[in-house]
């Protein structure tokens, strides 16, 4: 017999997961926006510096 799917946790998993997201979004535009104050550059040059600083925390994420 086919087991039916945990619902409950899927919905938990992926709730968790947005929110990481949404929260990880938030930090790279503060990110960005102190390093463009910083360093008086383009925005999209401190997308790509935030983005690498970024890279770690969602490794570590997908590890847990």
């Amino acid at each position: 017999m086919k087991k039916e799917p945990d619902w409950e946790s899927m919905v938990l998993g992926r709730t968790q997961a947005i929110d990481f997201i949404g929260g990880l979004m938030e930090e790279w535009r503060k990110m960005a926006e102190q390093y463009r104050v910083i360093y008086k550059t383009g925005l999209a040059e401190c997308y790509e510096e935030c983005a690498e600083m970024l890279e770690t925390k969602i490794e570590d994420f997908s590890r847990t």
